[in-house]
């Protein structure tokens, strides 16, 4: 009996060894597995940046012809009825020129000389935008300095407001020769309607040529 049993525990141990190996190994391979696996490891950390703050923009702001917004003229005429009439003749008469504008004293009407091809239309325009045309006729020096004038009526009178404050409204505007020099005359009346300014611009580059203002 006792033979047996030595040879029962002889038997045992190497089969202990063997199950605790097996362990060991098992181990081994999940630590290698896991350091291997990019899945499992995780990633450095990455540094991050901020894109800089936009720099606030230094250039100033610019109307449509590129006048800087601080050197703009305090006015343009924008509210004067002129430009109004102005506009409802060239609704009508496209393809004329005006050579004068006369507001009626009573403030009720224009009377504008518009030259259409080879006739002087006399209009009379209503506040209104309403058009009346008194009659025709065929003024050759009105027809001329229409063909010799490059600056409309409309930019001259935008041109004789850039230097004007506020309250003047325009009272004349005629294409006239001074000096020998194709320019307009430009007439204001101030708030109480009495005669005010007078502005000479050249009715070919559009440059003042006169203010009585300056």
């Amino acid at each position: 009996m006792t033979k047996n049993t030595a040879t029962q525990s002889l038997t045992a141990k190497p089969l202990l060894f063997t199950g605790t190996g097996v362990l060991a190994l098992a181990l081994l391979t999940g630590c290698s597995t896991a350091a291997d696996d990019p899945a499992t490891t995780p990633a450095p950390e990455q540094a991050t940046t901020s894109a800089p703050a936009e720099a606030e923009s230094t250039t100033p702001a610019t109307d449509e012809s590129g006048t800087p917004a601080d050197e703009q003229q305090p006015n343009a005429g924008g509210n004067d009825p002129v430009f109004d009439a102005i506009a409802a003749v060239t609704a009508e008469h496209g393809d004329g020129f005006i050579v004068s504008i006369d507001r009626d004293d009573r403030d009720e009407h224009y009377e504008i000389d518009v030259v259409v091809g080879e006739q002087v239309l006399d209009l009379k325009v209503g506040l209104d935008g309403t058009i009346t045309e008194d009659e025709q006729d065929s003024d050759d020096d009105d027809i001329q300095k229409a063909q010799q004038a490059t600056v409309d009526a409309e930019t001259a009178l935008k041109r004789a407001f850039e230097s004007r404050a506020e309250g003047l409204t325009v009272d004349d505007v005629e294409l006239d020769e001074d000096d020998d020099r194709l320019v307009w005359e430009i007439d204001f009346d101030d708030a109480d309607g009495k005669d005010s300014d007078e502005v000479v611009i050249d009715a070919q580059d559009g440059s003042v040529v006169r203010d009585s203002a300056a």
